[in-house]
């Protein structure tokens, strides 16, 4: 619970939520943590793992945050259809943006083992993201 509400402090939660973040964590056995901050360079998300735990950490800095993570998080009490319209629209428009990036990636990786690495590497983000939407995760 201590190293796990540490991260998340360090990427600006408060020592209360980030506790009770942790600690429903570890009790519930969740296998995933979700955290918000800058990341170097251009990767949408980090991964790391901690105590059996694995943080993904969403860059906040990225351009796709913006138009998918925020529009989708933020709360939506109140809000006017309108509003959900475009939050929605706009998390549609990240979705493809970053699904248009990794197609773009493939197309312009050199035909041969760097393609075909590529290629494996989406069939099995798709096997495992069917196993998650099988199982519940």
């Amino acid at each position: 619970v201590e190293a796990i509400e540490q991260i998340l402090i360090e990427q600006g939660q408060t020592k209360e939520v980030a506790h009770e973040l942790a600690a429903t964590t570890v009790s519930s056995g969740l296998k995933y943590v979700f955290g918000h901050d800058e990341i170097e360079g251009a990767a949408f998300f980090s991964v790391r793992i901690k105590c059996g735990t694995i943080l993904i950490t969403l860059n906040t800095k990225h351009p796709a945050y913006k138009g998918l993570v925020e529009a989708l998080e933020r709360d939506t009490e109140g809000a006017e259809v309108e509003e959900l319209r475009e939050r929605l629209g706009s998390a549609a428009g990240g979705l493809k943006l970053l699904l248009s990036a990794w197609a773009r990636m493939e197309d312009e990786t050199e035909a041969g083992e760097g393609r075909e690495q590529l290629v494996d590497i989406r069939t099995d983000w798709g096997r495992m993201a069917r196993m998650f939407l099988s199982s519940g995760g």
